[in-house]
């Protein structure tokens, strides 16, 4: 969580104009906490990145990006970057498609997706919203055992 805080704290991480999100300060510190977890290689942690930035960014766009958020009012940066994180923390764990699957139900159940960190002027909200929630709720399940799960 404290990593995806410190990813979006200065305002310079990345940003996907289509998807209208900032997927790599969730994605890519749930890919390291995962990828510590469970002794990953280097090019299987590149593999976890890709597959969040993807998962995370389509999803939104998915839901028509940034007009969706303007006309829902529920926040894109939140939503793309809690499916991302989960993603790659699913890749990282090897989770079989059964508990990816799975993993993907319990992110769409945390995700809040809410814009009231608009008006948090000294943007603590923000990165935890676009950031460490997000992280930390994406790799919630694979560190709680999902690799133990029988579910195909």
């Amino acid at each position: 969580m404290v990593n995806g805080v410190t990813a979006h704290s200065d305002e310079t991480d990345d940003s996907n104009g289509p998807s209208h999100s900032h997927p790599g300060c969730a994605v890519v510190p749930a890919a390291l906490a995962a990828g510590e977890r469970f002794a990953i290689s280097g090019s299987q942690f590149l593999r976890a990145v890709a597959l969040g930035y993807d998962v995370g960014c389509r999803f939104t766009i998915a839901l028509g990006g940034q007009r969706y958020e303007n006309e829902s009012h529920f926040s894109t940066h939140s939503i793309a970057t809690i499916f991302g994180a989960a993603a790659a923390a699913g890749c990282a764990a090897n989770l079989n498609a059964g508990q990816m699957r799975l993993l993907l139900g319990y992110a769409a159940q945390q995700c809040s997706g809410l814009t009231a960190w608009r008006r948090d002027s000294e943007h603590m909200q923000k990165a935890f919203v676009f950031g460490g929630m997000t992280a930390r709720s994406g790799l919630t399940f694979c560190s709680g055992g999902a690799r133990g799960l029988d579910r195909s």
